[in-house]
């Protein structure tokens, strides 16, 4: 029977063979893996699970959320990452290595997490208890949805429902050479819904934040309800996370958040210790990377009401600023890579910078979105959810004037929260763009061509595979 080594397999949606050092040979053999028997207890379930949580710690997963900081409007260029030296003009040849291996590694998350599903449900895993199989199936396709969502927003048209450029939604394993064609924007959004509601109901609780909740879940689900319109449902989920019994909670200050890593606000923040462990660079993706942009300081200094924001000779912000900002770049604040938000200046052993992939202050402000789009929805109680978080900062609290200003608060707010960890604000201004919010031609003049508010494929995943239609 042929060895079980997923990362040797041709990825025709690809057409790249993956090097076999991060391949399932890795996990610990009974004595040669095959597909019959990778998966024989809860043991080796496990152990392919952790498979799937490690993709999302490839270095190459923060840089290019920095890089789309400045193709967006919050950051400028300080130094290009991996082939992005175009991108603050919106240009974006296919080469960028970052963009591949983001890429690769979604979908080599994906294959894995489809194996490992596709062996719990064959029942495989004989000694699983029922609750620790819907649990472990929970996390695997909270996982596998995720990646699906990373795909379609830097590779497919997701603020379209109705457009044709999804991406390739992978529900079973792939065995063999075989092209596949992209699926649409409704049939990807599907996809990733109905696993996240799966993992929603039956993640489990009482987890280490590095690892995937019931309560993570169902905070995804809100954030891909709100970009997929479906505000009614993205303003029900994201309350119940608010209001869960499961240990998460906005943090009692913003740099503790950091600081600690996976305390009460991280909802999902993978794992890292130093050598002991793969360490995200993370701040090797922002250290001189990304500068904030005139637009961005400009909402800083007005986010306490004065424009009398005031900087160092070098150019550092000194008073009069937004906290959170002022913290980030502050010299006395910003640490040893630059950015207050990854504070640990070694991989020593227990050290190491993690990558946020969600913390409650987002669910606060997804709700806040969600309540005020929705039909018949309470702007008061969008509002005092945006001002929970500029309260845990001491800034002034925004008050209530219409709609169309405390939508535009909530974008801003985003920003001055969440700037510099998962580009965030970018897919935020391209959604309030498709919505009709802003025209987002004026805040930046290269893109007035929609084409522009999605990455290209990487020219390995098109090279040999004729049914994967390039976008537009």
């Amino acid at each position: 029977m042929k060895i079980f080594n997923i990362k040797t397999i041709i990825l025709s949606i690809l057409s790249i063979w993956l090097i076999t050092s991060c391949s399932i040979d890795n996990i610990k053999p009974i004595a040669q893996l095959t597909e019959d028997n990778v998966v024989f207890d809860e043991g080796s379930a496990n152990r392919l699970l952790n498979r799937v949580y490690n993709s999302f710690r490839e270095s190459d997963i923060p840089l290019v959320q920095a890089g789309l900081s400045y193709w967006g409007i919050e950051q400028n260029m300080g130094s290009a990452l991996n082939g992005t030296n175009t991108w603050p003009t919106n240009e974006d040849t296919g080469e960028a290595v970052i963009v591949r291996e983001l890429y690769t590694a979604m979908y080599f998350a994906i294959n894995n997490a489809n194996y490992l599903i596709e062996a719990i449900e064959a029942g495989k895993a004989s000694d699983l208890t029922d609750p620790r199989k819907s649990e472990i199936l929970g996390e695997a396709k909270f996982l596998r949805a995720m990646a699906h969502f990373r795909l379609l927003r830097t590779h497919g048209q997701f603020f379209d429902k109705t457009s044709q450029y999804g991406i390739v939604v992978l529900t079973e394993p792939m065995r063999g050479a075989v092209s596949y064609a992209r699926n649409t924007v409704q049939e990807t959004y599907d996809a990733i819904l109905t696993d996240l509601e799966y993992a929603a109901n039956n993640a489990g609780s009482g987890k280490a934040h590095y690892y995937v909740s019931s309560t993570t879940a169902r905070a995804f689900l809100a954030k891909v309800q709100l970009y997929y319109g479906d505000f009614e449902n993205a303003a029900t989920n994201a309350m119940a996370v608010i209001n869960n019994t499961d240990g998460y909670d906005l943090a009692p200050d913003f740099v503790s958040i950091f600081e600690n890593r996976w305390g009460e606000e991280t909802l999902f923040a993978p794992y890292v210790n130093g050598p002991e462990e793969l360490t995200l660079f993370t701040s090797s993706a922002f250290r001189n990377s990304c500068i904030p942009s005139d637009y961005f300081r400009n909402i800083a200094d007005l986010s306490d009401g004065i424009a009398d924001g005031t900087v160092a000779t070098t150019g550092e912000p000194t008073s009069g600023y937004d906290f959170r900002f002022q913290y980030n770049y502050g010299a006395d604040t910003r640490g040893p890579n630059s950015i207050g938000k990854y504070p640990l200046a070694s991989r020593a052993s227990g050290q190491g910078n993690t990558f946020y992939y969600a913390r409650m202050a987002e669910v606060y402000l997804i709700y806040a979105e969600a309540e005020a789009r929705r039909a018949g929805g309470n702007l008061t109680n969008s509002l005092n959810m945006l001002n929970a978080v500029r309260n845990r900062v001491n800034m002034p609290l925004k008050t209530l004037s219409d709609k169309a200003t405390l939508l535009q608060d909530i974008l801003e707010e985003k920003m001055l929260e969440l700037f510099i960890e998962d580009a965030e604000s970018w897919f935020d201004f391209v959604r309030y763009d498709q919505l009709g919010d802003i025209d987002i031609s004026t805040y930046k003049s290269t893109l007035s061509d929609e084409t522009k508010f999605i990455l290209p494929f990487p020219d390995a995943a098109t090279a040999g595979n004729g049914n994967l239609i390039l976008n537009p």
